[in-house]
């Protein structure tokens, strides 16, 4: 075989090693997230629908685009979210006792690397914000239009779980946050736990895991631990009952036509965003994502001119062929709510 020939198998046969050990290490990591994370997932699978807060202009805008931007989560809207959630990690990791010992040095080591990725890590995700939603209220929640309901110009887009958070393992550059709302205390012990689900799986496959670069074992699960800091909320927030669904630039499959990134001012700063439109995704194993299908219904939020806005709707609705109803908030308006 000829030098230039053996060269390129070598290149390939190295390349395709690289694949398989970051496949481990990323599968490795959410079989022990998904270990502790159990019950946030139960919650999450019982939910028929979701519902999303926003102005009435951007929500017309979503149905008419059919398309859902994903801000970066470094323009969240408190971003102190990620970072104590990080603080409260790497207090944990300071205090990582002798049971996490399956690999020499892989845990003394871990929350250097992690100061130093995390910010890298934070900037190649996207997330867009849903609210579980209870369908024995029809009227939206006043928590909620107080918070997201745009000083009388509010409108939640009520929306079924099953065709854009599915239940199955697929093949798709989005998947979802399980958010937990709870104690300092109890974060701190829902990470131990984590970490020490995944070290029992390292330890299963401890030949497998130490012939993979010490650079890669790091590089995912410092990701494992940015998605814990993620999904964690103050206690204080669990009235917001928030599904977070995520999209990562770096460590995701391939993104299929119809999700594209862009830049958009918001607020008067230019933004990285992710649009996702919502067309189907028959080769992805969600075929009916399609806005068609997905949108239940629209609640223009307390306002004085709820009548004028609910006919908006019907007119933007019909002229996109959707069928969905849409229905008042009949909370008194309070100027500024």
């Amino acid at each position: 075989m000829p030098l230039a020939a053996t060269k390129a198998a070598l290149d390939a046969a190295a390349a395709q090693c690289a694949v398989m050990d970051h496949e481990t290490m990323r599968n490795l990591v959410l079989d022990g997230g998904r270990a502790e994370y159990a019950d946030r997932l139960d919650h999450i699978q019982s939910l028929t629908h979701l519902e999303h807060y926003t102005s009435s202009e951007v929500a017309a805008q979503i149905i008419r685009n059919r398309e859902f931007w994903f801000t970066n989560v470094a323009f969240m809207n408190d971003h102190s979210e990620i970072t104590g959630g990080l603080k409260l990690i790497h207090d944990v990791l300071a205090h990582i006792s002798d049971p996490f010992r399956s690999v020499p040095g892989l845990w003394d080591d871990l929350p250097k690397y992690l100061v130093g990725i995390a910010g890298q890590i934070v900037a190649d995700t996207f997330a867009l914000s849903l609210s579980g939603h209870d369908r024995a209220s029809s009227d939206g929640r006043l928590v909620m239009w107080r918070s997201y309901g745009a000083d009388g110009k509010g409108a939640c887009l009520v929306l079924k779980r099953q065709p854009i958070v599915d239940d199955r393992d697929i093949d798709f550059p989005i998947s979802w946050i399980p958010m937990t709302c709870e104690t300092e205390s109890d974060f701190r012990t829902r990470v131990r736990n984590a970490l020490a689900a995944i070290d029992v799986r390292i330890h299963a496959q401890l030949q497998r895991i130490m012939m993979i670069p010490r650079e890669t074992i790091h590089y995912h699960l410092a990701h494992g631990l940015v998605q814990l800091a993620l999904g964690y909320k103050h206690i204080e927030f669990a009235y917001e009952r928030e599904v977070r669904l995520i999209h990562h630039r770096k460590w995701t499959t391939p993104i299929p036509p119809h999700m594209s990134y862009d830049a958009q001012v918001i607020r008067g700063v230019l933004r990285p965003i992710f649009k996702v439109k919502f067309v189907g995704y028959p080769d992805n194993g969600l075929p009916d994502s399609d806005m068609a299908n997905v949108l239940e219904r629209v609640i223009v939020g307390p306002s004085d001119t709820g009548v004028m806005q609910k006919q908006a709707f019907e007119f933007l609705l019909e002229n996109q062929g959707i069928q969905a109803p849409v229905s008042i908030c009949p909370i008194p308006y309070r100027g500024g709510l």
